[in-house]
This record gives structure tokens, sequence and C-alpha cells, in this order.
């Protein structure tokens, strides 16, 4: 049975067995109307004695002698409804609330017939909402990403493309990129592509040309079209340690720590930060102590030739921790808890990549390691950054006063508060007012518009179903009614 049968079997074997043999209204949101669509056809469900199908946001007309089946997303929001339809007005002769049970894979159902019935049912959802944050976390981040990438003015798969190349150096075939200059141009001149990307591009084509002419560089910027700012970010480089600009013939001034590229499964992501290799190579004990001198006790390495075999060789505080007791049993997924811990802190901001690789170290080899830095870097923020980075005193970091709240307090959100925002939608209007009729006389009446005599030997008007209600009509016509009366009575001679 495939996915799509067993949440339609499941779905309908609820509601068959809510108020069996009665009639009932299902009442959902539009995250579960998109569930339900996929997997549900209305005619299934209106075959079950279900008679109506409403949105919750939506005005529903009371129906105080069917049952209430709401299948919605456990929001503030949402309970607000629900205990709404029993406070106001009885909308509904009892409530049957289903939610799906991620622990078991079945849908469980509650049922009420009080208020207090309904405000003790909501309040166990939380069990639900716990399942549903993995799953709801990727699937949103992963239609936005999906979203980004497929628009088409960005052209996100050519940037990216020309953004690994320069990155890493080579194409995706492992050779030298000999046709960077003509793939980038067209997209530096594109007016759809957004001045980020470009200011982004052509940082990275600098970076790994080791600094370009000065001609060069001042095409480059009439290309992209870039303002005095973001021009200012691309020069600001060289407060980093990039050569931005260099005369022709000038040697390579890059230092010899090399970044190790490794085989990936996508095209456009085959960078990986030069902090993998560093930690690898900590852990192979493999670092050039000249770049990182301590890293390793000076003395650790080979002992002292004046000292004697029978001295105690030198070690490491480091070395003695022990992080629980001897002999503890492994933690949960098959990992010791005993296992070495390495701390990395990067000053000036981590980048999410590099963060991503302290999980991937510590998933490959038998080390913890933990990274941390100021604050978390984003391509905005970072070229926000370099906007201002010569602007002298005074100028700070946008992204690392962004990532420092005021309160302590902010720094962690109820879950149920990151719920009702994420899935929070707007109540529609009520429907409008009927209409009274306009009894008004119209301002311009004629003759035209009132109803005409047949003739005088049938003795009746013909065309009254013309008027909407008796009465309705104007003085005019009156007194033109009165007029026939009277040219009737002298035609019969009364």
């Amino acid at each position: 049975m495939s996915l799509i049968e067993l949440v339609k079997t499941k779905f309908l074997d609820e509601i068959r067995a809510t108020a069996p043999g009665q009639w009932k209204v299902l009442v959902v949101d539009e995250h579960s109307k998109r569930l339900l669509t996929a997997n549900v056809k209305d005619n299934d469900i209106l075959s079950e004695r279900v008679t109506m199908i409403d949105l919750i946001t939506t005005y529903r007309p009371p129906e105080p002698n069917m049952q209430a089946m709401y299948l919605v997303m456990p929001t503030t929001q949402n309970i607000d409804r629900i205990i709404k339809d029993f406070t106001d007005k009885q909308n509904y002769a009892s409530a049957c609330l289903t939610e799906f049970n991620e622990a078991n894979g079945v849908f469980s159902k509650t049922g009420t017939t009080s208020i207090e019935d309904v405000k003790d049912m909501l309040a166990g959802l939380g069990q639900y909402q716990e399942g549903q944050e993995q799953f709801s976390l990727h699937y949103n981040m992963a239609a936005q990403c999906m979203d980004l990438f497929g628009d088409a003015k960005r052209k996100l798969a050519a940037m990216a493309n020309v953004e690994q190349n320069c990155a890493t150096g080579q194409t995706a075939e492992g050779k030298a990129p000999k046709m960077l200059v003509e793939e980038m141009i067209p997209l530096l001149a594109d007016a759809d592509v957004l001045n980020l990307d470009k200011v982004r591009v052509v940082a990275l084509y600098i970076m790994y040309r080791d600094g370009v002419p000065e001609e060069d560089r001042r095409r480059l910027f009439e290309h992209c079209r870039l303002s005095r700012q973001e021009r200012a970010a691309i020069d600001n480089l060289g407060s980093m340690f990039v050569r931005v600009t260099r005369a022709a013939g000038e040697r390579d001034t890059r230092r010899g720590l090399k970044n190790r590229l490794t085989e990936s499964d996508y095209d456009l992501s085959r960078y990986r930060p030069l902090l993998k290799t560093v930690l690898e190579d900590m852990i192979a004990n493999k670092l050039d102590p000249s770049l990182f001198p301590y890293v390793k006790d000076p003395g650790a390495s080979a002992p002292s030739p004046t000292k004697t075999s029978s001295a105690a060789p030198p070690t490491s505080l480091r070395n003695k921790a022990t992080w629980t007791k001897a002999g503890a049993r492994p933690a949960a997924g098959g990992r010791a808890d005993n296992r070495q811990r390495v701390f990395v802190f990067v000053a000036g901001g981590m980048t999410y990549s590099e963060i991503r690789c302290a999980y991937e170290i510590s998933a490959s080899t038998p080390k913890d390691v933990y990274i941390g830095s100021t604050h978390t870097l984003i391509p905005e923020e970072f070229i926000e950054d370099l906007k201002t980075l010569d602007g002298g005193a005074g100028q700070s970091s946008k992204s690392a006063s962004s990532s420092l709240p005021e309160d302590r307090s902010a720094q962690t959100r109820p879950f149920q508060v990151y719920y009702d925002q994420r899935y929070y939608t707007k109540d529609e209007p009520p429907p409008p007012p009927k209409p009274t009729p306009n009894l008004a006389p119209p301002s311009n009446a004629n003759s035209s518009s009132r109803p005409s005599v047949s003739s005088a030997n049938s003795g009746t008007s013909m065309g009254r179903s013309n008027s909407p209600a008796p009465g309705f009509g104007s003085s005019a016509a009156s007194e033109t009614d009165k007029k026939d009366k009277t040219k009737k009575k002298r035609f019969l001679g009364f």
C-alpha cells in the first residue's frame, strides 16, 4: 500500500469513527486543506455522512444539530477560534479534534460536548507540536530554497557555477576554468541579477586571481553598474589581507596553506571551507607548527635530550581531562560519552558551512567538535560590514550587533510562539448584510417605465410582474393610474 493510500484509509476511518451514523461538518484550515487535497477526494469525504467542508477562517453559519470534526494546525489562533465556536454561540452540537500522532503514525481523536472539554482537549497537543517541529522546519526551508533557486531572473544556477569555479579554482570536471570571464560578464551586465550577487561574484573572482589590474577592476565595476558603497565593499577587502589590484607581472602572494577538495555529489556545492581541512590535519597531527604553533604542546612531540629516561614525559592538562568515568556506557546513537572534545572559536564571525563542517568531522572521527564565534555571517550582513570597514572609529559590525540580543530572554523563543507565527492565517471578513429595497422615488420617472393598459375592452393592466413589491413606484405613476381610471369610467358611461 502506498503512502497516499495509507493516509487516505486512516483519515476515512477516523471520519467513520467520529459520531457514527450521524451527519457531521468537517472544519479545516489552509494547511490541513492542502494535506487533504493531496490524498483524499472531496467525494470520498462527503460519502462518509459529511455534509460540508468549511474553512475555519471563513464565516460559518451555526449548525447546532450537527457534529463538528476539526482538522486544524494546533496554533493559538485556531484554539481561540474553536473556543469561540462554543462560547459566543453554540455553532455545533459537539466537537471532535483530530490530530496526527507522529509516534505511531495514526490519527487520534478526542470528543467533547462542553467548553471545558474543549480546553482539556486542546491542552494535550504538546506531543503533536513537538513531533511536527523538525518536519515543518525542514519542509519550509526546502520550499523557500527551491523558490529562490527557481527564480528565473536571479539566474542562481549560472551564478553558483561561476562562484564554485572561482572558489575552488577548477571546474566540475576538475580542470582549470578557461572561460570564466566569458561566463561571468553576461551575468554582471544583466539588470535582473541583484547587485548583492554581483558584488559576491566580483569579490570571488578577484580573490581567485589574487588581484586584478586596475583597468580590469574598473571594467568589472562598469559592467555591474555598482553604487559607490558597493564598490567600496570590494575595495575594502584589502583591509582583510586580500590583494584587490596588482600590476602586470607581480607574483602570487597567497599563503601555502591549500584547501583540500574532495568529490561532491552536487556540482554547485563543490567548495568546502578551509576550516574542515584544518580540523582534519589537526586530528591527524599534520598541522604546520609555523602556522598553528599553539595547537600542540611544544614538549609533547619529542623528549628533551637533557632529560633522563626515568623522568616523566611532559604532559598536557588537555590530555588528562576525562569527561566521564571509565567504562561509561555509550550514549544514544552508539557514540561513547568519553570522546575527546575539540573546541574551535572563529574570531570575526563564522559561516553556516563551517558549522556544517564541525558536524561532519564529529560524525566521521572519534572526536566531538564544538564550534563558536562572535556571531554568524550571512552574505548580506557581511557585505554591509565591508561597506563601512574603513569608516574609522565608531563603526561596528551590523551582523555582530544583531546576534547579541539586549535581553537574555530573547535568545530562546517558545516553540508555540514560532508555531503561531509560522502558521498564522487571517480571518476572512463576514458576509455583507442583505440589501434592503429602496423605496425612494426615482429622479427621472417617465411614462415608458409605467405599466401599460392593453385596451379598454380587456379592463386589465399588463406588466404587473415587473413591479418588485406592492406600492413600489413613483407619485407620478399614481397620478397616471388615477387618470386612467377616470378615462375608463367615462368610456363605459358611468
